[in-house]
């Protein structure tokens, strides 16, 4: 696994924290899932770089980017890349997103189609049925049951992730990635994203996540 160089980042009046896998070609920008981080994308990453720059943001209330009250709309995320790659002087990527990265993904090649190149959907759920989207929230129940939850130490949050039949077989990659989103709290240790703001994303996604994405990735290496 190569670590990323991480970067504090101006998004649309947030700070967004970013992940940079230096390259000499062209900028992959990546956008992750409703409850992921810019870490879920350490071995695509690793497959990439040198013969592509990596960027990977925290969207805002996720990992190390700022949390504020309101503002997690599709489109909110779409000002935050937009005015992110302003001020890098990036004028075009190739726009990759995950899930809900992906729905964001589409939105942002819609509004401002000069700055994508190509655009890449991973696990980008369409429109959903009632019965479907009960059947995708029951899979991913796992991962967002962590969030807002205070464990008693990192070894009881890690071991709740460990039991996840989706996130197997578990592996170095997967644990790094968990860590990262850790933070100490009064009684133990939390994941850095609220529990809210996923609950305000399910009421108004038409599609969702892929919980196995990580598994998958992480797999390969």
């Amino acid at each position: 696994m190569i670590e990323p160089v991480m970067k504090k980042a101006t998004g649309d009046g947030v700070e967004i924290a970013l992940a940079v896998w230096e390259g000499r070609g062209k900028t992959v920008f990546c956008v992750h899932g409703i409850s992921a981080s810019c870490r879920c994308w350490d071995n695509v990453a690793a497959a990439l770089i040198p013969r592509y720059e990596v960027l990977a943001m925290d969207l805002r209330g996720r990992g190390f980017s700022e949390k504020p009250a309101s503002g997690y709309s599709v489109s909110c995320h779409c000002r935050d890349i937009h005015i992110l790659l302003n001020h890098a002087n990036i004028d075009q990527v190739v726009l990759m997103g995950h899930s809900l990265g992906a729905l964001i993904g589409l939105e942002f090649a819609a509004r401002f189609p000069e700055a994508v190149e190509r655009l890449i959907l991973v696990d980008g759920g369409g429109q959903l049925t009632a019965e479907q989207r009960k059947k995708v929230f029951a899979g991913i129940q796992p991962t967002l049951d962590r969030l807002g939850r205070i464990f008693p130490s990192t070894e009881a949050y890690l071991d709740l992730m460990k039991r996840n039949p989706l996130l197997q077989p578990w592996t170095p990659l997967l644990e790094s990635y968990y860590l990262y989103e850790l933070e100490e709290t009064a009684g133990g240790v939390r994941s850095r994203k609220k529990r809210s703001t996923s609950r305000k994303r399910q009421t108004t996604l038409p599609g969702m996540m892929s919980p196995g994405f990580m598994s998958r990735s992480s797999a390969r290496c």
